[in-house]
């Protein structure tokens, strides 16, 4: 896709022809509500003389509140404006070729970490308090063993990252296109994602702005928001099994 084939405005969404201000406040203050309560809940330690049991009870807990915000925000929009799921590019009509892309896209993001970040640390015996993986891998064997792991956090990470997409797309781009063009609304919505999930490392906020752009980039070619969350999940997965482990203090 050219560049200005992707800021090319296009006719407005059904969704943008009603959203507006006090919608903004609704949805976002349910966001930071849902988030701060499942922090302040997960900052109990129940199981703290099992850390790894209560990482996985914290991570559950917060894949949980994503899940009731998405349901309650779309359970919101639909009531009062009757729209419908396609409304809000949650289409379940994939295709083929471009799934097949997003499958390699995956496949390579994955050899990659693997080959450039996790084994060369582990087998180097790297020491770090931010480099803490679940899985070292320094044999085939366990990166086998991480297979199904992987499945497993790739599942729930798609309920987590279609929550932040939903607001990037659907609630901020869609809202500040009525104001500012498609445009400016893009570049202020990426620029907003480290914001939204209360990120404060300068480097990682440099990621998730280009992450962004990539979600905007997917979703414009495919009008489809499950494209651009399937990245986004791979890319969680890949922080949680093979880089930071529990360290992503951000999401648990």
């Amino acid at each position: 896709m050219k560049i200005n084939e992707f800021f090319k405005t296009n006719s407005k969404t059904k969704l943008q022809n009603f959203i507006n201000y006090k919608d903004i406040f609704i949805v976002l203050s349910l966001w930071y509500l849902i988030y701060y309560v499942t922090k302040i809940i997960i900052n109990f330690q129940i199981t703290k003389y099992s850390p790894n049991f209560e990482a996985i009870i914290d991570y559950s807990l917060f894949t949980s509140g994503r899940f009731i915000f998405i349901a309650l925000t779309i359970f919101y929009f639909v009531s009062i404006y009757n729209l419908n799921i396609k409304d809000f590019k949650l289409n379940f009509d994939f295709n083929l070729k471009f799934s097949i892309q997003v499958f390699f896209i995956i496949v390579f993001l994955t050899t990659i970490v693997i080959v450039l970040i996790n084994m060369p640390l582990s087998l180097n015996d790297f020491s770090s308090k931010d480099y803490n993986p679940l899985y070292k891998i320094e044999s085939p064997a366990v990166f086998i063993n991480s297979l199904f792991p992987y499945i497993l956090f790739f599942s729930a990470n798609i309920i987590i990252v279609l929550a932040e997409i939903f607001v990037l797309e659907n609630i901020l781009k869609n809202y500040l296109s009525k104001f500012l063009g498609e445009k400016i609304a893009i570049f202020l919505s990426a620029i907003c994602y480290p914001l939204l999930i209360n990120i404060s490392s300068l480097l990682l906020i440099i990621q998730y702005i280009l992450l962004a752009f990539i979600y905007f980039i997917l979703i414009k070619k495919n009008k489809n928001i499950f494209y651009a969350v399937f990245i986004g999940a791979s890319f969680y997965t890949l922080m949680i099994l093979y880089i930071y482990g529990w360290n992503i203090s951000y999401i648990i």
